[in-house]
Parts: structure tokens; C-alpha cells; sequence
């Protein structure tokens, strides 16, 4: 009889933190389902002494489609034109995003002036440029820590999409 409840204990706590680790994983799987795009920009670092490298603080604003809170896990990125760095930021704290609703939240960017004029030129010079923003994203899982890379966005610029602002 011992035997029986401790079977039917474990059994109902491993269902349990399978149920819990199934809520987990479909609130961050909800946040590729959400829509982001930028909504603000501060310039807060600049000095003329090292002009070639500027800080900026990105509002971006979140709408999230889904019928669950989606959450946004800690993650750091590059913005890459071709194979050269043009611009980085992190995001230090979990960000939760609830459903069906509008918000915002902030980022600090650091953007290499230089290296993005640079690209900007060649890209109209050769007529074309390929950009990549890989990531990588930090996990607190309940089996402890994990981190995996990935490609956020990627695509490719044409000549006139730079010289017409796109």
C-alpha cells in the first residue's frame, strides 16, 4: 500500500512539473509570435572626443498576438553588414509581454559610426549588402542555466533601398 501512494505521489508530481515546464515553454515560445518594431530613440553618449562610436537607449514596442502572456528572455545581438560589426546591444532582464496588448520597453545600443558609414558606401558602390542580427538568448530554466544562438532577422539592401531611406 506504501508503495501504491508513493507511486501515485511521484507520478502526480512528475506530471505536474511536466504540466508547469509545458507552461513555461509555450510563454517564451510566444514571443516569436510577437510583433516588435521601434518606437523611439535617445541619443544618451556621444562625445566628440571618440565620435566614431555613439550609445543610444531604442524603445521598442511590442504587441503580442497571442492568447498567453509571452515572455522575452534576457538576450544580447549584432547588427552585421557583410561581415563587419555595426552595431550591438543586450538586454539584461526578462521581459514580459501580455496578451493582446500594446507596451514598450527600452535597450541600450551601441552603434560604430565608422563601420556603418563604411558599409553604407560600399553597399552603394557594389549595389547591394547583405545584414544579419544574430542573437544570443539566455535561458533560466528550471534545470538551471542555458544559452543558444540564433538569427533574428536577416535580409539583404539594395543601392536604391539605402540612397531612398528603406
Amino acid at each position: 500500500m506504501k508503495r501504491a501512494r508513493l507511486a501515485l505521489g511521484l507520478t502526480t508530481l512528475a506530471a505536474a512539473a511536466g504540466i508547469a515546464g509545458c507552461a513555461w515553454l509555450a510563454r517564451r515560445q510566444a514571443a516569436t509570435r510577437c510583433e516588435f518594431r521601434i518606437a523611439g530613440v535617445e541619443t544618451v553618449d556621444y562625445s566628440i572626443l571618440d565620435p566614431l562610436e555613439i550609445g543610444l537607449v531604442l524603445t521598442i514596442g511590442a504587441r503580442n498576438p497571442n492568447d498567453v502572456e509571452a515572455i522575452l528572455e534576457p538576450f544580447q545581438w549584432r547588427l552585421l553588414v557583410g561581415e563587419t560589426e555595426v552595431a550591438r546591444g543586450r538586454r539584461d532582464r526578462s521581459v514580459a509581454l501580455a496578451p493582446g496588448v500594446d507596451s514598450t520597453f527600452t535597450m541600450p545600443v551601441r552603434v560604430e559610426l565608422w563601420e556603418g558609414a563604411r558599409s553604407v558606401a560600399a553597399a552603394i558602390v557594389e549595389g547591394e549588402a547583405t545584414w544579419s542580427v544574430p542573437a544570443v538568448v539566455y535561458l533560466s530554466t528550471p534545470l538551471g542555466p542555458l544559452e543558444y544562438e540564433l538569427v533574428m532577422r536577416e535580409g539583404r539592401w539594395s543601392a536604391g533601398d539605402l540612397l531612398a531611406g528603406r
